[in-house]
């Protein structure tokens, strides 16, 4: 018989390396505050794609309305009139309006999606405390009011003025704000992939050149942050990987200044199989798998494909979604009257809505423009294949997302381990970006003991029943470049999301995950040594 004192020390053990199906979402639970609670709300809400895309509005309204509710708890008025609105300030007329006024349609999409029946809401209780129920709320009165909601931060602050506070101050709203807290990425591989075609003037194309440079200046670039490469396409003669993926500043702001504009046709297809089957490879300065960066492309173009036709438009569509499939995040950017707005939407990842932008004209290539896409790029996540080991480092409060593919029959076991430092894996079966809110399981790991989780068949298959997520196709080498195969991906396979975030100054971890359940070595030896 084992002793009680032996007992009690396993129990410890396992509860510290990891909390089995201890379901976590602090969005819905009242008086939660704080920039990260209210990341995790807005990515609840722009996950579902129910809404287009509100341009940093949310946050920013967070903002204004509460400081993310930091003025609310300080003064410890969650009970009054101001309190009971939540962070984004709701009124209890907005909540009145929404019930009455939001169609049908909208209404079983919110429930359907994030599981929010938005009629049984109640201000008094105190319901829109909890941040996502005043995040849906408000941004479904912003759908009413006036959806379009505009993209630099004055517009939207005569936005906000004209539709949501009329009381409000512009300056207030003009405000700066720092997003870093809004940013946890460690990194990834950028590439864009550039219009270089006639139809763009000279001048024009000379602001893409800026807004490339710009996003070169404003990335902290290095072989453990972020990468950028450039390609171009015009012509089936001018399609050109021109700049390899690169951390090195000075030679890529040089390189940038003579980015070829070859003035011809708008081969879009051709242009994305250029990097598809050269440009995201090693050779060209993309990092190994095992380091699990995300790899991240972005397309801009002002036109449609060349030549034209429909074979052209669905051979365009193929091309993408080898792309997306094989773990690559998918930005499109139409700049213009020229573009088809619907097709660069079935070129871009899912969520839809956060990965499709139109611009009016290239010079909306601006600050703002950058900030929304940065913003987007630094909570993209790395596609893992199962036979992969992640081996990095992280800072503190950094974060690395990942996705993986596992096959269902025998559950699957995730284990991180740590030589540095310590880090908490969170794992979700329903939300891309993980975290202390918002996950299914957790396990943390420093040097004295890994973290595990395992998810089991029948978790799998529920997620699998469910799931919109892209399958990635199960590659033996992600380094090599992608060959033009089938994206149709195997049957009894399911996708979950991992997020792994450093708590102290430098974090040296590992991640694998391997089919069945798992208890690691030195488990093993703690259960044989009590």
């Amino acid at each position: 018989m084992i002793p009680v004192y032996k007992i009690f020390i396993i129990i410890r053990m396992l509860t510290f390396y990891s909390d089995f199906g201890k379901s976590v979402d602090l969005t819905r639970s009242q008086k939660m505050y704080g920039p990260e609670v209210v990341r995790a709300a807005i990515q609840q809400i722009q996950n579902a794609d129910i809404f287009t895309n509100d341009h940093l509005f949310m946050i920013r309204m967070a903002y204004v309305e509460s400081r993310h509710g930091e003025i609310i708890a300080k003064d410890n008025s969650w009970d009054t009139e101001l309190g009971r609105g939540g962070i984004w300030g709701t009124k209890a007329q907005t909540l009145v309006y929404i019930r009455e006024k939001l169609n049908a349609q909208i209404k079983i999409d919110i429930k359907n999606k994030l599981n929010i029946d938005i009629t049984s809401l109640n201000f008094e209780n105190g319901d829109l405390r909890a941040p996502l129920y005043s995040a849906i709320v408000e941004r479904s009165n912003m759908y009413l009011k006036n959806d379009a909601i505009p993209m630099g931060i004055n517009d939207q602050a005569n936005y906000w003025k004209a539709y949501l506070n009329p009381e409000g101050e512009l300056s207030n709203f003009k405000a700066s704000m720092n997003f870093t807290d809004f940013c946890p990425s460690a990194g990834a591989d950028i590439l864009f992939v550039l219009d270089s075609s006639g139809s763009i003037s000279s001048q024009d194309f000379q602001l893409q050149r800026g807004f490339v440079k710009n996003v070169i200046n404003q990335l902290l670039l290095g072989e453990n942050s972020y990468k950028i490469g450039v390609d171009v396409f015009s012509d089936l003669a001018h399609i050109e990987s021109f700049m390899p993926i690169s951390s090195n500043k000075t030679e890529m702001l040089k390189k940038a200044d003579i980015i070829p504009h070859y003035q011809s046709s708008t081969y879009i297809a051709e242009g994305l199989l250029n990097a598809a089957t050269y440009s995201f490879s090693t050779k060209n300065g993309m990092r190994r798998a095992k380091l699990g960066f995300p790899r991240v492309l972005i397309l801009i173009t002002d036109g449609v494909p060349s030549p034209g036709g429909e074979k052209v438009y669905n051979t365009t569509r193929n091309v993408s979604e080898m792309i997306r499939v094989a773990g690559v995040e998918f930005f499109s950017i139409g700049v213009g009257s020229g573009i088809d707005f619907q097709l660069l939407k079935d070129l871009c990842s899912r969520p839809k809505n956060m990965h499709v932008f139109s611009l009016t004209a290239y010079g909306s290539l601006s600050n703002d423009f950058i900030s929304e896409l940065t913003l987007r790029t630094c909570i993209a996540v790395a596609v893992v294949s199962e036979n992969t080991t992640v081996q990095n480092t992280i800072g503190q409060n950094q974060t690395m997302y990942f996705q993986y593919t596992v096959p269902i029959e025998q559950g699957f076991t995730f284990t991180v381990q740590t030589k540095e430092g310590e880090v908490t894996i969170y794992l979700s079966v329903k939300v891309r970006n993980p975290s202390e809110f918002d996950h299914d399981y957790k396990a943390t790991s420093n040097p004295n003991g890994p973290g595990q989780i395992y998810v089991s068949p029948d978790e799998l298959q529920q997620i699998n029943s469910l799931t919109t997520t892209e399958i990635p196709l199960r590659r033996k080498r992600q380094d090599e470049a992608l060959k033009l195969e089938t994206t149709k991906a195997p049957k009894g396979l399911s996708t979950v999301f991992l997020g792994v975030k450093g708590l102290r100054s430098v974090n040296n971890f590992s991640l694998e995950g391997q089919p069945g359940y798992h208890i690691t070595s030195s488990m093993h030896i703690l259960l044989n040594y009590i």
